[in-house]
């Protein structure tokens, strides 16, 4: 007996069957692959699995909740655009409503940086323990350019009583006390651009100076 008789032989009696004939080949059938060199593996179809329900559906909330989270971050970010004049377009001045917050060791802004003629109003928040003189210099050409040079927005840095003043049109300066919010308001006008400054000062009287300037921000206006 050859090896093909005998694997033929051993699946007989592991498939026993009432009738030989019904087999799906016969023993020289069976034997053709054996004898080519052939593989089982070349006669395979790929099988595709196909996810069961309950996979289905506990992907379902996977990605109903990333669709969710794209869908808020789509919405806040178009909202952080229109504030702050997003994709190059200015916002007129009276929908601006910047926000100056100081805390004694900071001041930051939050509002457009480029805006369109009209009433500006800006609002002052101190939290620090200090009084801060919050005021809007008007400038433009030469000057602004060596102003900014020098301190741009941004800009937080002693001072001294030598240190002079931008060369420029002072449009308001308040004086905010600690644990209260100012609001002030000024026309501005394209062409310019409008600093920001917050200031606190050394002692009082004669003596007095600004010892230190937050200058958070510059405003530039445009035609509209």
């Amino acid at each position: 007996m050859n090896d093909t008789d005998r694997v033929y032989a051993l699946f007989m009696q592991a498939n026993p069957v009432p009738d030989a004939n019904l087999l799906p080949m016969t023993r020289d059938e069976a034997a053709l692959p054996l004898m080519e060199g052939s593989t089982i593996m070349d006669a395979q179809e790929t099988i595709q699995v196909q996810p069961t329900e309950e996979q289905t559906r506990g992907w379902r909330p996977v990605a109903v909740a990333a669709a969710a989270f794209v869908a808020v971050l789509v919405i806040v970010g178009g909202s952080l655009m229109l504030l702050l004049g997003g994709e190059g377009e200015p916002v007129a001045a009276g929908d601006a409503s910047p926000v100056v917050t100081c805390d004694g060791e900071t001041c930051t802004y939050a509002g457009p940086t480029t805006i369109t003629p009209g009433v500006l109003r800006i609002e002052f928040v101190n939290n620090g323990d200090r009084t801060i003189t919050a005021a809007l210099w008007r400038m433009s050409g030469a000057p602004l350019e060596n102003e900014l040079a020098e301190e741009p927005a941004g800009t937080d840095v002693d001072l001294t009583p030598d240190d002079p003043p931008p060369l420029g049109s002072l449009e308001f300066s308040t004086d905010v006390e600690p644990g209260s919010t100012v609001s002030e308001s000024a026309e501005v006008a394209a062409g310019y651009t409008y600093l920001v400054d917050c200031l606190t000062t050394a002692s009082t009287g004669d003596d007095a100076y600004h010892d230190h300037l937050w200058r958070p921000a510059a405003i530039e206006v445009v035609e509209p």
